[in-house]
């Protein structure tokens, strides 16, 4: 168990990465101001399960051995860039809605819930995160290392649930403004699929 100074520690590093804007939470907001917050919940719900994979991958060692392998990192790398700029296409290239259609998304729950899963397990970044960030809080002096990497891992995902939350939970008052002006849909679609390919470029070609 972790004692109170390092849970302290642990949580405000937490939250402070959790509100660092990224691809993630910008998706997240852009898609629950556009469509609902159950939209956003489908894809915070997705995001989450894939970090429940990475703290698996880092706690049985597997995040470990792909890094080890530049063949197999690039290749999650890669896919994981090209995923991402897939989204972001498809972002830009979506048009204004009908009013209506704003609580009624052309994707279902499922699928927004399995793009944020896929969003997250082809994010490499976020594997080397999790090797380099959660073995920080590990008390190596006991057993069941695992196990605390596990539960490390829980409290991070817990941070995380809460931070997109509030950013849901925010993006109703970008809704109510969409709304209101229905014709700049197209200019949040545009501006997101930009940020997303940008973001999926750097990832290919700027991160390690």
């Amino acid at each position: 168990m972790l004692s109170f100074d390092t849970l302290l520690l642990f949580l405000t590093t937490s939250l402070f990465l959790a509100i660092t804007p990224g691809p993630d939470n910008l998706y997240v907001l852009t898609q629950s101001a556009i469509h609902n917050r159950r939209v956003g919940l489908s894809i915070t719900l997705g995001l989450c399960t894939g970090l429940v994979l990475h703290s698996l991958a880092v706690a049985f060692g597997l995040s470990a051995l792909i890094i080890a392998s530049p063949l197999a990192f690039s290749a999650v790398k890669f896919a994981g860039a090209a995923y991402l700029a897939y989204i972001g296409w498809c972002t830009f290239q979506a048009d204004k809605l009908p009013s209506q259609s704003l609580s009624q998304p052309q994707l279902s729950y499922g699928q927004f819930y399995w793009r944020g899963v896929i969003m997250n397990i082809t994010n490499p970044k976020i594997g080397l995160f999790f090797l380099s960030f959660l073995p920080q809080f590990i008390d190596i002096t006991q057993s069941h290392i695992a196990l605390q990497v596990m539960q490390i891992g829980g409290l991070f995902i817990i941070v995380t649930l809460v931070v997109f939350s509030v950013v849901i939970v925010l993006s109703g008052t970008i809704r109510r403004w969409v709304k209101q002006h229905p014709e700049q849909q197209i200019l949040i679609n545009r501006l997101t699929g930009v940020l997303l390919v940008i973001l999926a470029i750097h990832i290919a070609f700027f991160s390690g």
